[in-house]
C-alpha cells in the first residue's frame, strides 16, 4: 500500500517571477500566432494537408523512429517536406530533426541556421 501523496511548492517569490515571464512569453506567442494566422488569411502562408494517402509512409516513419520518441506531428512535416520536394525545415527541435532522414536517406536542412 502507498503512503499519502506529498506536495511540494516552491516558493512565492518563484512562482511570482514564473507567472511575469509566462505572461510575457504568452505575450509574444499570442503576438507570433496572430501574425501566422494573418498569413494564412492573405495566403502569404499555406496550411498543407496529409491526406489519406499518408497513412503507410506515416506508419513506416514512426515505426523506424520509435525508439527516438518520433511523434506523428513530426512524421507529419517530415512527409509533407519530402512530398513537396523541400529540402529545408523550419523548427526549434532541432534534436529530433537531426535525426530524422528522408526515403532518399538524406537529411533535412534546419531553419533558422
Amino acid at each position: 500500500m502507498r503512503g499519502p501523496a506529498t506536495h511540494t511548492y516552491p516558493p512565492p517569490d518563484h512562482v511570482l517571477a514564473c507567472h511575469h515571464r509566462s505572461l510575457s512569453l504568452a505575450r509574444r506567442v499570442g503576438a507570433a500566432v496572430d501574425e501566422l494566422l494573418r498569413m494564412v488569411a492573405t495566403k502569404e502562408l499555406r496550411i498543407a494537408e496529409l491526406g489519406e494517402e499518408s497513412a503507410e509512409w506515416l506508419r513506416q516513419f514512426l515505426k523506424r523512429y520509435a525508439s527516438a520518441g518520433v511523434d506523428v506531428a513530426d512524421a507529419g512535416l517530415v512527409y509533407l517536406a519530402e512530398r513537396n520536394g523541400a529540402d529545408a525545415i523550419f523548427t526549434l527541435d532541432r534534436r529530433d530533426f537531426s535525426i530524422y532522414r528522408l526515403s532518399n536517406g538524406k537529411s533535412l536542412r534546419l531553419l533558422p541556421d
